[in-house]
């Protein structure tokens, strides 16, 4: 009986590379933190994956025959090549939210725009769109639903929730569109502004926190966000053509968090409290002189109760994270331990390089 259900189980599993192998994919941003990380998941699940980004690639940063379009998604002429002959898009370019607000709307409301005409004009089964838990802005009620009213603040966000309308009127047109809102990223590869604390916690610096720390919020492990795009894409039309909201399932307060992440890799940083008003306002003064990488999406929740319900996702897809916050935290600085010294500055269009630190570099000198 054991021996038969094993065979059965290889029988499947074959069949199911099967049709992973004749799943063409395509993914916008590509060459970015999120996209590069997606492309080489898809890849080892036998997908044919294709990626488009506006900045260079680096062959290195990829496993296998994976096929490069250098093309910009507001342009819809040479997005349409790069969309002949694919059966799911995941869209995920955007600017990152430190960028111009005109940068931002451009490329997430035009490009969202273009890939969904595109999808339409060349009967695309569907499109997986990478939203943001930033649409909902500051909510009473914590864990944030999917039903909530969208409220964003930031370019960002704003733009993201005229995105997200224009995956709900392209669905009511035919295509299946999941909308997945993941909370902010930590994980392998992932530095952007991650790579400030992960320095400061290397270099047993004193580690400022804006308030007193006693608030929650909720990270995403990389690979646990890989995952449920990989059910979005191969689950039935009926069970993903959906909104859902992704963060970890187990998060203790910030500062519980932080400490955690700081005794498990054995460094004697220290967690100093500021006055949440006044560094909020010094750091909104520091961000427009353009000599402070830390930008409003971080500073103005980082004092805040920030969580999602993810008990849809859990019911929809049988999605549940494998990773906590302080184990996500602890994956990422581990690999940077390993590897900072080969990392260098980026201009800052992805997440996957060290930020420029201006007024910060003195700070950590100072503390």
């Amino acid at each position: 009986m054991g021996m038969f259900l094993i065979k059965q189980y290889d029988i499947t599993y074959s069949v199911f590379n099967m049709i992973n192998a004749q799943r063409r994919v395509l993914i916008t941003g590509g060459c970015g933190y999120l996209g590069t990380y997606l492309a080489n998941y898809l890849h080892r699940k036998n997908m044919r994956v294709r990626v488009i980004d506006v900045i260079e690639h680096k062959k290195d940063d990829y496993e296998g025959d994976i096929e490069f379009v250098k093309s910009d998604v507001r342009n819809y002429d040479t997005l349409c090549d790069s969309i002949k002959n694919v059966d799911c898009i995941i869209h995920g370019a955007a600017a990152l939210p430190s960028a111009k607000a005109k940068e931002i709307y451009s490329i997430t409301v035009e490009g969202t725009s273009n890939i969904l005409r595109g999808a339409q004009r060349y009967n695309v089964e569907r499109v997986v769109y990478i939203s943001s838990t930033a649409v909902y802005g500051w909510q009473k009620k914590i864990p944030i639903e999917e039903t909530a009213q969208l409220n964003g603040v930031i370019p960002h966000a704003k733009s993201k929730i005229i995105a997200e309308q224009l995956c709900e009127s392209y669905k009511r047109k035919g295509i299946v569109i999941p909308i997945l809102r993941p909370m902010p990223l930590v994980g392998i590869g992932r530095l952007g502004i991650f790579e400030i604390l992960f320095d400061w916690i290397k270099d047993n610096k004193k580690i400022p926190l804006i308030g007193t720390g006693f608030n929650k919020l909720q990270l995403l492990d990389t690979e646990d966000l890989l995952e449920a795009i990989y059910l979005t894409i191969v689950l039935p039309s009926q069970r993903v053509n959906d909104i859902f909201n992704i963060g970890a399932e187990e998060y203790e307060s910030l500062e519980e968090d932080l400490c955690a992440l700081i005794k498990t890799v054995q460094s004697t940083s220290k967690i100093i409290h500021l006055p949440a008003n006044a560094i909020k306002f010094i750091l909104k003064i520091l961000e427009r002189c353009k000599i402070s990488p830390i930008y409003a999406g971080v500073y103005a929740i980082i004092d805040k109760d920030l969580s999602v319900s993810i008990t849809k996702i859990k019911k929809q897809l049988e999605w549940t994270p494998k990773r906590s916050n302080t184990q996500a935290l602890i994956n990422a600085y581990t690999w940077y331990r390993e590897n900072h010294n080969q990392q260098t500055y980026s201009n800052c269009k992805t997440n996957k390089g060290i930020l420029k630190k201006g007024i910060l570099t003195i700070l950590k000198k100072v503390l």
